[in-house]
C-alpha cells in the first residue's frame, strides 16, 4: 500500500536527503497547523498524515545511525 512505498522510499534515501525531507516536511506541518487555526485552512486531516510521514522517516533516520 501507500506506506510501504512510503517507507521503502525512505529507506533508499541517504542521510542528508532524509534529514532535509524531514525539515521541509516539519515546515510544511507547521504552516498547515498555522493556516487550520487561522480558519483558512478546512481540510485538517493533512496535517494527521505529515505527523505519521514526519514519524516515519525519523524512525528510519534513527535505524541508519546518522546523526
Amino acid at each position: 500500500m501507500k506506506t510501504t512505498e512510503e517507507t521503502k522510499k525512505y529507506r533508499e534515501m541517504k542521510g542528508a536527503e532524509l534529514q532535509a525531507l524531514i525539515l521541509e516536511m516539519q515546515k510544511d506541518l507547521t504552516t498547515s497547523v498555522l493556516k487550520i487555526k487561522a480558519g483558512k485552512l478546512s481540510n485538517s486531516s493533512n496535517v494527521s498524515k505529515v505527523r505519521k510521514s514526519i514519524a516515519r522517516a525519523t524512525t528510519i533516520f534513527r535505524e541508519k545511525g546518522v546523526e
